[in-house]
């Protein structure tokens, strides 16, 4: 028997769960009213099922409806400038560069037994100065809008920030976007040479 399997962007696919399952029951249900009823969407209109609660339960209907397709905007975390201006302050800028790359772990990791395994999100930054990683982290996929966040942290808990930052992916511009303009921080984008044979080395390229 052919086993059917979950796909959801960041996770591994997964067995159908219970609540899944009846989702999908009443999905097949309704395809097939739609495949009897359907109608030609016109300009700025759809065919649509719609439900309508009872005291037996759901009664659905088939409609017409106006419809206006919208390009969902990406949740963007807001630069904490207080703290911003806190590390300026109080850390010194020297002069080194930081090889920044942000990309999904190939390896699925599952936190629960029994729970989806998801693609976590790797970071790196090495150190030019140290030769060195100088800050890492494995983060949940629904966490890498907080990057930003961490970065500037870590500026705070180490007392320095570099004065240049390079990079190869839109990824990593994502995660110190705002920060470099703000730290006066240079950003040149191209081939990590020294990050990447590190992460070649642990099997990441």
């Amino acid at each position: 028997m052919a086993a059917v399997s979950v796909v959801q962007a960041g996770y591994y696919p997964w067995h159908i769960e219970p609540e899944e399952a009846a989702e999908l029951m009443l999905a097949m249900e309704q395809v097939i009213e739609v495949v009897r009823e359907y109608e030609e969407p016109s300009e700025g209109r759809v065919f649509a099922r719609i439900p309508t609660m009872t005291n037996e339960g759901a009664e659905w209907k088939s409609k017409m409806i106006d419809f206006e397709y919208t390009e969902v905007e990406k949740e963007v975390q807001p630069l904490p400038f207080e703290q911003i201006r806190q590390v300026q302050a109080a850390a010194r800028q020297m002069d080194d560069v930081l090889e920044i790359d942000v990309r999904s772990f190939p390896e699925p990791v599952q936190d629960q037994k029994d729970e989806r395994p998801h693609f976590p999100i790797l970071y790196v930054a090495f150190s030019q100065r140290m030769g060195m990683i100088a800050d890492h982290k494995m983060i949940h996929f629904e966490e890498e809008s907080d990057l930003p966040q961490m970065i500037i942290d870590y500026f705070q808990k180490t007392g320095y920030y570099p004065k240049q930052m390079n990079i190869q992916s839109e990824r990593a511009y994502n995660a110190i976007a705002g920060i470099e303009q703000t730290m006066g921080i240079e950003v040149k984008e191209g081939p990590l040479q020294n990050l990447n044979g590190v992460l070649r080395e642990m099997g990441m390229l």
